[in-house]
């Protein structure tokens, strides 16, 4: 089980962030049919500081912040995924 969240403000890198997590999830998907995952958008203030997040846009997965201040590239993003996935 994957659980992504992107930490945002709504601006357009923020918007940017979620197509290399779609498209990371999509591949992902492809090799394990079964793989289960979320994508919540972070958008309320109180929840962002929560979230420790430093800059924005943020990505979060299983609730571990592996990116920040930019927008990651979809390998970039598989590998992370990946990585959760095996712990």
């Amino acid at each position: 089980m994957l659980a992504i969240k992107i930490i945002s403000f709504g601006c357009e890198a923020c918007r940017n962030t979620e197509q290399p997590v779609r498209a990371a999830l999509e591949a992902l998907t492809k090799e394990n049919p079964a793989l289960e995952a979320t994508i919540e958008q972070v958008t309320d203030h109180e929840e962002t500081i929560k979230c420790a997040y430093m800059r924005i846009p943020g990505l979060m997965v299983n609730e571990r912040l592996v990116c920040q201040g930019r927008v990651p590239t979809v390998d970039e993003v598989t590998g992370w995924m990946k990585e959760a996935l095996a712990c």
